[in-house]
């Protein structure tokens, strides 16, 4: 942030969180002795990252965009929500399992965004 200060100091800095691009897939991951919920532990290491970007958006000068909140109760807005397979299918079906937003969810993320820069 510092930097992007020191090149344009006048600018106005929208900084946007991140959605859980499997939070619609129930996979469960088998480790040995434990099962991990694709869905759940994307949905906690996501959730730790958003508050990280939401906890620093005043001390370093940034503006929220709330995507993460914004994707909530959507579907079919992440290439991944369509995945139905098992974990064989997840770990080799990469058109499946994208996790990148379809033009739904970037459509999504372009309101959200421009909700905040029309504040």
């Amino acid at each position: 942030m510092s930097l992007i200060k020191s090149a344009a100091p006048d600018a106005r800095i929208v900084f946007q969180t991140i959605y859980n691009p499997y939070r619609n897939v129930s996979l469960d991951l088998d480790f040995y002795d434990y099962t991990l919920n694709l869905a759940e532990e994307t949905d906690r290491l996501v959730t730790l990252l958003n508050g990280i970007i939401t906890s620093n958006a005043t001390t370093l000068g940034y503006e929220v965009a709330d995507v993460y909140s914004a994707f909530d109760g959507l579907e079919n807005v992440v290439n991944a929500d369509g995945f139905s397979g098992d974990i064989d299918d997840f770990a080799t079906s990469i058109t499946e399992a994208d996790p990148h937003p379809n033009a739904d969810g970037h459509r999504v993320i372009a309101d959200t965004i421009l909700s905040v820069i029309n504040e």
